[in-house]
């Protein structure tokens, strides 16, 4: 078959994300297009090998990730592989939130978890086993420094001592600076407070984040971030991105903590004191995030960031035996 040039894009993202949806393909490729009109193009890249279907979803959608014609196209090695029918629908719903980053202009220096576990991996199996390997990384610019955030997706809730056992070693990895939680379940933040607070180990430069879901994706910048460590809200777009001080993205004010007063006062027991925002500033100008970071590589983040291996962090040093273990 003769390709498209958006043909081409499709491939190259399905190489990105590592699995979409027909939903988001149509989403990014096929705006306005009618669902029969997508599958028929999809299909036909199908034929040509160019792209496979993987995991169904619950809800019946297909999945789509490499075919042979793809990984050639790109220059990507046969035994290239990327699918885990256990965590499809986790994969799925982690690459909406990173397209909801991308359409504010964030999330663009993101590094996958496939891509770290392949580089630790690659460095130390044994070791890599054990260590904790976020769902995605990225680098963003916050008050003119660059951080590394962690991203965490989490669908459902694990034991407190399981939470405290991450924070502590996330504690150890100092290249990161803030740890963000995206939940379904408002109860899960009891869990990660309390996690928190019995971490054998603190870092206290590092902050942790927690956002809705639901929230996030329908109010975007106008979402509630909570702070964990000092137990309050703002809105997603009062944080300190530098992206937000370009024309026609500005921020929004912040979100007073009285917005959620059930949920604020089930979760603000214990507070403990924290240095975010704590330069007595004027509203709306405030820094939210005051830390001295390690600034991240250009090109992406690698392994190192989280396992303290050297590494690239660049998809073309991905081993099969890497994709093996995290697909």
């Amino acid at each position: 078959m003769k390709l498209q040039a958006r043909d081409k894009e499709i491939i190259a993202s399905i190489y990105k994300f590592g699995v979409l949806s027909t939903r988001q393909i149509g989403a990014l490729f096929f705006k306005g297009v009618a669902h029969t009109t997508v599958m028929k193009r999809l299909r036909l890249l199908e034929e040509g090998r160019f792209i496979s279907r993987g995991v169904t979803l619950k809800n019946g959608t297909n999945t789509w990730r490499l075919d042979v014609g793809g990984r050639r196209l790109l220059g990507l090695e046969d035994s290239f592989k990327f699918s885990n029918r256990n965590t499809i629908e986790h994969d799925v719903l982690l690459n909406d939130l990173r397209l909801a980053f991308e359409a504010m202009n964030l999330g663009l220096e993101w590094t996958s978890e496939c891509v770290m576990k392949a580089g630790a991996f690659r460095h130390d199996y044994k070791k890599a086993r054990n260590k904790i390997i976020p769902d995605g990384l990225m680098a963003e610019m916050m008050n003119g420094k660059a951080l590394v955030i962690a991203v965490e997706l989490e669908l459902t809730q694990k034991s407190h001592l399981r939470y405290r056992e991450t924070f502590t070693e996330y504690a150890d990895k100092n290249r990161i600076d803030i740890i963000w939680y995206f939940i379904k379940d408002k109860g899960l933040v009891h869990a990660l407070k309390a996690g928190w607070q019995k971490q054998s180990f603190r870092n206290d430069r590092q902050h942790i984040f927690v956002s809705h879901l639901n929230d996030f994706f329908k109010n975007k910048r106008d979402s509630k971030v909570f702070f964990l460590k000092d137990s309050r809200f703002v809105s997603f777009g009062e944080l300190a991105f530098d992206v937000w001080k370009s024309e026609g993205n500005k921020a929004t004010q912040g979100v007073s903590n009285k917005a959620d007063q059930n949920l604020n006062a089930e979760i603000a027991d214990n507070p403990s004191p924290s240095q975010i925002n704590s330069e007595k500033t004027e509203p709306g100008n405030r820094p939210l995030i005051a830390s001295d970071p390690t600034p991240p590589t250009k090109g992406g983040l690698g392994s190192e960031a989280v396992a303290g291996e050297e590494g690239s962090g660049t998809d073309k040093d991905v081993t099969e035996r890497g994709y093996e273990k995290c697909g």
